[in-house]
């Protein structure tokens, strides 16, 4: 602001106006700088490309970009900011409920929309009401290529019958969940699928996830992914599950949950071929389950997950095992090398369960329940002791047990003593078992069963071969640590070390100790004292404790220098006090 002697002085709200004026410019000078220096960052060197890149990947880190956590990279510098803007892809994951209902939310989701360009959209919907509806994402179908519904089911089957006036050429999968207030469903309001969603206007469409609401099965076709829960057809007669699997060879993945019927095997026919099979899942009845599988021809690769109701006993499982048999023993299966046995503690025919998983790996994963790294799983009910005996009995027979050298124990908790000898006594091979000492007193057990088989090994009449002394057991991986529940008193994992100690000096006595004991103690739970892991140094080969190789001259040096810090930290506190 130029002034001359004669000039009147300027207003205040003017002076305000340069003053303003000024500090913009600086600011705006500070920004050009902070730009400035943001490129002499190494990283500033990266072409846009490859920082898009690390953008995709930082994104995906856990779990689709649902929740747009990997935008807060935009507050870094303008840069990143227009590179993340113009990442089209990263911005096409949009996720519509109820609780995101509100301006704010309806804001960023067109914003979304807006800035995903022509990217196909993945979009996740939970249709609570009748008030809420997502038309502006419907004005998009035609970019729709992966569709999840959920919610009440009314309003979920509804939004299904708007999304089927519309053309969707990129769509490509389906997962539409129903279950949700099934039976509140008016007799006035549609309750099964559009016929006009699976006319053609979606010719993409592969993959389909149906829980409760039914469809004309004879519209299937060309799948590669079926998942049908209590999904029935909706015409009479009801069309075989094996019509609708023959309309699908190229079918890799298949999840039938309640949906076979008895009448779909009553008619003779040849098997259906399905080559490119990778996984089934099917929870039915026992003898549905069987009859599923007798019509099956699949790789010898195809991983099986059977949930068959009504399996309490050996003899309800040996006609499925027939078909297992046949199907894990050919030349071209997967070689077979670690079981899983899971059982829960209260074994009634209501509550009580055995699992059984044949896994092709000796590397489990924590926590170790992956339906889908099983070559073979089956669940079971056993209602005594006796028949959970059978169905282990059968099924370890079942598979080439002799080749088993990894046994994962950590989810049985309540086996006898028995029924470990009657385990053991089956595989000959055994190299290496993981146990978990928790709730349950399966792994006491199972130390006590391997003791009275070292110290006193009898030929056993399912394998007369093997004396029962388990000779090639080397490693036992313990995983000791609970959380007791607050009401209760009871010590979960009382005499876990009597039984440990009385299996390894039965090793020792043997002449056949453990060359590896592994120990866990993480949590509240066995809490090893000096003496006791001096003891277990002593008659191992080695002793790794949460890790880390225990050796008590190094951990004695790395306590006491611990504990020198721990004063000398006192001593600088009293001083300053």
């Amino acid at each position: 602001m130029t002034m001359t002697p004669d000039s009147p002085p300027p207003s205040i709200a003017a002076q305000r106006d340069e003053l303003n004026r000024v500090i913009a410019l600086h600011y705006a000078q500070i920004s050009i700088l902070k730009a400035q220096v943001n490129a002499l960052s190494a990283i500033s060197a990266l072409p846009n490309e490859l920082i898009a890149k690390i953008f995709r990947f930082y994104a995906f880190l856990d779990r689709p970009p649902f929740d747009l956590k990997w935008t807060k990279v935009m507050l870094v510098c303008r840069r990143w900011h227009d590179i993340a803007v113009a990442e089209q892809w990263l911005w096409s994951f949009v996720k519509e409920s109820l609780s995101s209902y509100s301006f704010k939310s309806m804001q960023q989701i067109l914003t979304q929309l807006d800035r995903s360009g022509d990217a196909p959209l993945t979009i996740d919907v939970t249709s609570i009401n009748a008030d809420f509806h997502p038309p502006t994402l419907l004005q998009h179908a035609e970019r729709i290529r992966d569709l999840e519904i959920s919610g009440e089911a009314m309003y979920a089957i509804r939004l299904a019958h708007s999304l089927s006036s519309y053309q969707l050429p990129l769509l490509r999968s389906v997962k539409l969940d129903s279950t949700y207030k099934w039976d509140a469903i008016p007799e006035d309001s549609p309750n099964a699928l559009p016929d006009a969603l699976f006319d053609g206007r979606a010719p993409g469409l592969i993959k389909l996830d149906l829980r409760q609401a039914p469809l004309n099965w004879s519209l299937l076709r060309g799948l590669t992914e079926l998942s049908l829960e209590s999904s029935s057809d909706t015409v009479e007669p009801a069309l075989s599950i094996l019509n609708v699997l023959e309309a699908s060879p190229a079918l890799t993945c298949l999840k039938l949950n309640l949906v076979l019927a008895s009448g779909m095997f009553s008619v003779p026919r040849l098997a259906v071929t399905l080559p490119l099979l990778e996984f089934v899942w099917i929870r039915d009845s026992v003898e549905l389950c069987t009859e599923l599988l007798r019509h099956l021809v699949i790789p010898p690769s195809t991983r099986l997950a059977v949930y068959g109701l009504g399996i309490e006993t050996g003899r309800d499982i040996g006609e499925l095992l027939v078909l297992v048999r046949r199907h894990i023993r050919q030349a071209a299966s997967p070689a077979i090398r670690c079981l899983q046995l899971e059982s829960n503690a209260t074994m009634t025919p209501s509550r009580g369960h055995l699992l059984i998983s044949a896994l092709t790996a000796t590397t489990l994963p924590d926590p170790v329940s992956d339906d889908e790294k099983a070559l073979f799983m089956v669940n079971t009910h056993p209602q005594t002791s006796n028949a959970l005996r059978q169905i282990v009995n059968k099924v370890l027979k079942t598979l080439p047990y002799t080749a088993i050298t990894h046994l994962d124990t950590s989810g049985a908790t309540n086996f006898s003593v028995a029924s470990w000898k009657a385990a053991f006594a089956l595989l000959p091979a055994l190299e290496m078992i993981y146990a978990f000492g928790g709730k349950g007193m399966g792994v006491v057990s199972m130390f006590d069963a391997l003791t009275a088989l070292t110290q006193n090994p009898k030929p056993s009449p399912s394998a007369p071969s093997h004396d029962g002394f388990l000779p090639q057991l080397r490693h036992i991986h313990l995983r000791a640590y609970v959380w007791r529940e607050r009401e209760s008193q009871e010590d979960p994992i009382a005499g876990l070390w009597d039984a440990l100690e009385r299996l390894v000096d039965a090793r020792v006595s043997a002449g056949s100790k453990l060359a590896v004991l592994e120990i866990h103690e993480r949590g509240q739970g066995l809490s090893l004292s000096d003496e006791q892991l001096q003891v277990l140094f002593d008659r191992v080969g080695k002793l790794v404790r949460d890790g880390h190789v225990y050796d008590p001259v190094v951990f004695r040096k790395r306590r006491e220098e611990w504990s020198r810090k721990m004063e000398a930290i006192r001593a600088q506190m009293d001083a300053l006090q």
